[in-house]
């Protein structure tokens, strides 16, 4: 099975970065954190549950955080999530399939459900958002300062949306 680096850029997160790891150790070769000199316990609660941490600032740029992070990564294949992202179980057993397969022609594109004062947001466009995550660390790189793209040469699929992230913004 091809090796997957799981790719967090995270300041102040100690609320919410457990779970995020805690849904992506199932399949994750290496957790890396790129923190933003958080003031709280991020980067100790981060170490404690294996990640590897990097600091760095992020000096308002986040597409050039995510690029840093996409560099940094040991391993061929990448899956980028935000601090507040979680994997469902379907998601996680769906990467997983695509890493035994371990074909680097493509990316793949991640439906993602989004919570609103507890409730999901499936009507108005909210759901599928889908968002480009897993793909090939190879010839990938990020650009933008807050609206950032992943640039790739990849031909983008998009996961069935019962295999979805969830996101609590």
């Amino acid at each position: 099975m091809a090796k997957l680096s799981v790719l967090i850029l995270a300041k102040n997160e100690e609320k919410f970065i457990s779970a995020c790891i805690d849904s992506v150790k199932d399949f994750a070769d290496e957790v890396l954190v790129i923190d933003d000199f958080s003031t709280d316990n991020t980067a100790a609660i981060c170490k404690n549950l294996g990640a590897r941490v990097i600091q760095r600032a992020l000096n308002g740029d986040w597409g050039s955080q995510q690029d840093f992070s996409v560099k940094q990564a040991a391993c061929d294949w990448i899956f980028i999530i935000d601090a507040d992202e979680r994997v469902t179980p379907e998601l996680a057993e769906e990467i997983k399939k695509i890493l035994r397969g371990d074909d680097k022609n493509f990316a793949y594109r991640v439906a993602r459900l989004s919570y609103f004062w507890g409730q999901p947001l499936k009507h108005g466009g909210w759901f599928p958002d889908y968002v480009t995550r897993l793909l090939p660390k190879a010839g990938t790189y990020v650009t933008g300062l807050v609206h950032q793209k992943i640039c790739h040469q990849c031909k983008e699929v998009d996961l069935p949306k019962s295999k979805y992230l969830v996101h609590y913004p």
